[in-house]
């Protein structure tokens, strides 16, 4: 569950015919900075909502666990710097 409302990018886009049939499609708008790994992201959002469950496994009998973000959060801080 994002944290932030969604915005999306206008819908325009540029056309280069190449005279071997092949289109290239370029967005006019330049790619600002983003997240691009879970490591990114899930501090941020452990942050945000600690206690919320990030995953979950139920095992044959029904039975599961559960792990909440921020102890996600802060595995992924260690494992960034190593």
């Amino acid at each position: 569950m994002s944290t932030k409302p969604l915005t999306f990018a206008p819908r325009e886009l540029s056309v280069e015919r190449r005279t071997d049939g092949t289109l290239i499609l370029r967005s006019p708008l330049e790619l600002g900075p983003c997240d691009w790994r879970v490591t990114d992201f899930l501090p941020r959002w452990a942050a945000a909502a600690p206690q919320r469950i990030f995953l979950a496994q139920r095992n044959a009998k029904g039975d599961g666990t559960r792990s909440p973000m921020a102890k996600h959060g802060r595995r992924s801080r260690r494992s960034a710097r190593v």
